[in-house]
């Protein structure tokens, strides 16, 4: 029995020492060939918009990854460890590959790109780029802007250029067309907060020359040697909430009248361009025309108000004709619910009082030398405008319509200009006067026809709407760049009262 059990316990210990090479074979080779989890990704698609950012997570795996993109003009993919962070660069879609490069196994994501700025507007298929007046980054995320510079070359049809605040030297932009179906959009975050300053040492502070379908939105310029925003040659731009101020100021500001294009100076100079809208625009200071339309055709501005006068020098310029706005050699253009108020000459301007072009100063003018076309004028206000310079009697009509200049003239207020209320016209072409229409002062009414009710709705594109035209939009931000005491809406209104009620 005792032979027994020591034979069975030697047999027993064989098989435990076996066992255990075995266990040990065993787990050498589970060593050699670790078993990993499946590759799993946080989620498998993302939304997002041109210029963020989103972080999904690798939840399991080896630990050892690789990442590519599909489409490197939509998206980035950047790898940290386990996180990946995308970044949508240009709307459309692509695909994020990820590889375990020790399992071999791979997972994807898909990514929507969506031009969604911040303004709730959308711009399909396109990017938006950030620049600020000191920026050297990428301009793909806020936090990295470029250089205007920089960054307007790479502008592609739909794109959004997105000026963050701050003091800017110039704006020149040639040749850069979008369109129809994808507009370019080169706008300030905040109205007014992206200003360019030519410093009265920059010719033209803004340049825009042979453009196409761009849109121009609530850019501030001012202080040129010679006029502020200059667009030539161009069509189917939008100019919408932008500014102007101080064109020619050192030449326009000494009395000295020199009748050459260095003093023939003006805030918004548009010249020779077609199909062309500015829309609630403003412009003050210095200045022969606060703005001008010079031989466009088919161009509308509509809202602007324009103050040819800067506040701190009582005056707007030497050299006449003087004005907020022309229509000038113009053909199918339209001026609708503008306002101009307060234009003043140097008092002291050695322009000959003999000379006709002396005379004019007004809240329009309007002119052609060409019999372009015909023209409208539709529910604008002339208000304040006018002062003498010297003991010299001179005709100085509110408006002045002359050579031979065509259009049609409706829901006009003419209202407390200075010595002479009326419309002048020196035109020898086709010019229809208003049937409605406030001229005159409280106690020299010439002519009280207007329809008040007309003068309470928006015109677009020459037609009256049901849109409230009051209280006057972005009154606010006129009010504080204009430095006035009141808003566009209070100083109307007190101005009219009790003549016409626009409430």
């Amino acid at each position: 029995m005792k032979a027994i059990f020591e034979k069975k316990t030697k047999f027993s210990g064989i098989v435990a020492l076996f066992l255990m090479v075995l266990l040990g074979a065993c787990k050498d080779k589970v060593s050699e060939n670790p078993i990993h989890n499946d590759l799993v990704l946080s989620q498998t698609g993302v939304d997002i918009m041109t210029g963020e950012s989103h972080v999904i997570s690798i939840t399991a795996g080896s630990g050892s990854y690789a990442v590519s993109v599909d489409n490197e003009a939509v998206a980035a993919a950047d790898l940290d460890g386990n996180r990946i962070t995308i970044t949508g660069k240009s709307g459309g879609t692509a695909t994020i590959h990820v590889k375990d490069t020790e399992t071999q196994q791979k997972a994807q994501v898909t990514i929507t790109v969506e031009g969604v700025p911040d303004d709730g507007e959308v711009y399909p298929q396109s990017k938006k780029l950030w620049v600020s007046p000191d920026g050297n980054g990428t301009g793909w995320r806020r936090n990295t802007p470029g250089s205007l510079a920089a960054i307007i070359g790479d502008v592609q049809p739909g794109d959004t250029v997105v000026l963050l605040e701050g003091t800017y030297t110039n704006m020149k932009i040639e040749a850069l067309k979008g369109t129809a179906e994808q507009n370019i959009t080169i706008r300030a975050e905040n109205i007014g907060k992206a200003f360019f300053d030519g410093q009265v040492k920059i010719n033209h502070v803004i340049e825009i020359r042979r453009c196409e379908y761009i849109n121009f939105e609530g850019i501030k310029a001012g202080n040129a040697l010679h006029s502020v925003w200059v667009t030539e040659f161009s069509k189917n731009l939008t100019y919408r909430r932008c500014s102007g101020f101080n064109a020619g100021y050192e030449v326009l500001s000494d009395g000295n009248v020199l009748n050459t294009y260095a003093d023939n100076c003006h805030v918004f100079a548009f010249n020779e361009s077609e199909h062309i809208l500015a829309e609630d625009v403003w412009g003050w200071g210095t200045g022969r025309y606060v703005f001008l339309y010079y031989e466009c055709k088919n161009s509308v501005l509509r809202r602007g108000v324009f103050r040819p006068t800067a506040p701190k020098l009582g005056f707007g310029s030497d050299r006449g004709p003087h004005s907020g706005f022309n229509l000038y050699n113009c053909n199918n253009s339209i001026a609708e619910n503008c306002i101009a108020f307060e234009t003043r000459f140097h008092p002291e301007s050695n322009q000959a009082p003999d000379n006709p072009w002396g005379l004019v100063m007004g809240g329009m003018v309007f002119d052609d030398h060409y019999d372009r076309g015909y023209n409208y004028v539709l529910g604008c206000f002339d208000l304040d405008n006018g002062n003498w310079r010297d003991d010299i009697p001179r005709s100085n009509p509110a408006v002045h319509v002359m050579s031979k200049w065509n259009g049609k003239l409706e829901d006009i207020v003419i209202w407390k200009n200075v010595h002479n209320y009326r419309i002048q016209v020196t035109s020898s072409g086709k010019v229809d006067l208003p049937e409605r229409a406030l001229i005159g002062a409280p106690m020299a009414i010439r002519q009280n026809t207007i329809d008040a009710e007309k003068l309470k709705y928006r015109y677009v594109d020459g037609v009256l709407t049901t849109t409230p035209l009051w209280p006057w939009p972005y009154e606010d931000n006129i009010k504080e760049q204009m430095e006035m005491d009141v808003t566009m809406t209070e100083y109307v209104h007190e101005m009219v009262a009790p003549h016409l009620d626009l409430r």
